[in-house]
């Protein structure tokens, strides 16, 4: 009986999750036409609309709820771990409105953190509904987070391992949620997919084993992981640093938010693939670019995001890691002569990216078979993502509410 609520509970967030995102994406779209329509008025307005979409969020923060602020991973973990999965409903509602407000409004964050709050939200909700038990709930939440992964990258296997990782900063698993996860996941993810009829890790990067077990191939994952290890420390550093900048400053909590946006909103002026979640700048990596455009724009990505999120806006660090490590890996073709492989070593760098700041290296080797819809690459992404992992260490992680590892 106690397996058989936790399936039907595991189901049930995974359906609420995919139907969720339907809605956010929708209105995304929409939003995103009130962007566009405004910068072809005058690009300086959209400035203004990522402040006004700051302000608001930061009425939400004042007046509704402060756990929308930020990263919405680290505050799903945050649920899961210290309140056994119990999030407030208007939490949950409030992190939907909020990330409109900000990233679809013109700064600079990702869907797929606050899909994972909200999908832990939707956990809590299930799991109080059918009256779980509280490790019930901790599970079922931890399942939610997974399916909103899942919801937008649409790749279950790995997202649901992902939740057996997240909740560790260092070495650990959290055991009993793999087949929940899964079931939430995959729920999620087809529902997503019936819905809109594309399946977004049919990307079909292929790669023959000679080649990734060729010499240079090896060399590019080894030089991969260690930049994106020593990059996810420096961004860690950064993010922490501004987070306390925005904090001390002495102005009004609600304008905080709105600072941040407009920051982000300057620098998509210059450079306007910034704007938004990152996946157009994923998709730029797939192919060759000059050396100079890619490491500008994986700089001001940084920069823009952090400014977004480091402020109290509500968005994501995850998908803007994987526009961050997607351009790192499309960087590495120019000093290992494989330009007509950058989209393999663009996947490299995502993995990379997220097994180092994210600190999920198993979800992110997964990942990478899940992409390119093969094995051959296993090799390169093992190497890459563990050599990240290493380097970056357990403090490299930009989720303050992360575990220490069981053992410790």
């Amino acid at each position: 009986m106690r397996l058989l609520r936790i399936v039907l509970a595991s189901a049930l967030v995974g359906l609420l999750t995919g139907l969720t995102y339907v809605a956010l994406a929708m209105l995304m779209n929409l939003t995103s036409l009130l962007h566009n329509s405004l910068y072809s008025l005058s690009p300086v307005f959209t400035v203004f609309l990522a402040a006004l979409g700051g302000l608001m969020t930061g009425l939400i923060l004042r007046y509704v709820s402060t756990e929308v602020a930020g990263p919405g991973i680290d505050a799903a973990i945050y649920s899961i771990v210290v309140r056994n999965g119990f999030m407030e409903a208007r939490t949950t509602a409030s992190k939907f409105v909020a990330t409109i407000l900000t990233v679809g409004f013109g700064a600079s964050g990702g869907l797929v953190g606050p899909m994972a709050q909200i999908g832990t939200g939707l956990g809590s909700i299930v799991s109080r509904a059918l009256k779980l038990e509280p490790d019930e709930r901790r599970k079922i939440a931890l399942t939610g987070l997974g399916a909103g992964i899942a919801s937008i990258l649409q790749t279950p296997v790995s997202s649901a391992l992902a939740c057996m990782e997240i909740l560790y900063r260092g070495p650990g698993i959290e055991g009993g949620v793999l087949i929940p996860s899964l079931i939430a996941s995959f729920t999620s993810s087809l529902l997503v997919y019936a819905f809109t009829g594309y399946w977004f890790s049919h990307l079909s990067i292929q790669a023959s084993l000679s080649l990734v077990s060729s010499p240079r191939m090896i060399l590019a994952s080894i030089a991969i992981g260690v930049v994106a290890g020593l990059l996810a420390k420096a961004i860690a550093k950064l993010y922490f640093s501004l987070e306390r900048a925005f904090s001390q400053m002495p102005i009004p909590m609600e304008l905080k938010p709105s600072l941040g946006c407009a920051l982000a909103a300057l620098i998509a002026l210059a450079y306007p693939s910034v704007y938004g979640t990152g996946w157009n700048l994923f998709w730029l990596s797939l192919s060759p670019h000059p050396l100079q455009l890619t490491i500008t724009l994986m700089t001001m990505k940084i920069f823009a995001t952090i400014f977004t999120l480091s402020s109290g806006g509500s968005g994501g660090i995850f998908a803007p890691t994987i526009a961050v490590g997607a351009l790192l890996g499309s960087s590495m073709m120019h000093i290992v002569g494989l330009n007509s492989y950058t989209p393999l070593l663009s996947i490299l760098g995502v993995a990379s990216m997220l097994s180092a700041l994210c600190r999920v290296p198993l979800a992110a080797i997964v990942l990478v078979i899940e992409l390119c819809g093969g094995v051959p690459a296993l090799v390169p992404a093992v190497l890459t993502s563990l050599i990240a992992y290493l380097v970056a260490g357990p403090r490299a992680t930009i989720y303050k509410s992360q575990l220490e590892p069981p053992s410790q």
